[in-house]
């Protein structure tokens, strides 16, 4: 996968986190296989898939400020040297 597949693996969910809402959730799950692990900043810390990302961190983020969107300024993606592949958005 080149890191512009990457990068268009995980388009719906930037589209869906543009103006989030309740409506997003199905996106984290879509994007995110179950046993994906999702490495976030303190406080939040380590998920494993999708459903817990939402319930773990974005519910969280959109009950405190109901009207959250996301603006990505940067966008990477790319291999690891031990042939994993990551997009960070």
């Amino acid at each position: 996968m080149t890191p512009g597949e990457a990068r268009a693996v995980v388009a719906p969910l930037a589209r869906a986190l543009y103006d989030v809402d309740a409506g997003s959730k199905g996106a984290t799950s879509g994007v995110f296989a179950p046993d994906a692990l999702i490495r976030l900043a303190h406080p939040f810390g380590d998920f494993v898939g999708g459903a817990a990302f939402w319930d773990g961190a974005l519910a969280p983020l959109l009950r405190a400020m109901p009207d959250m969107e996301r603006r990505p300024p940067i966008e990477l993606a790319g291999q690891a040297a031990d042939g994993a592949r990551w997009v960070g958005h």
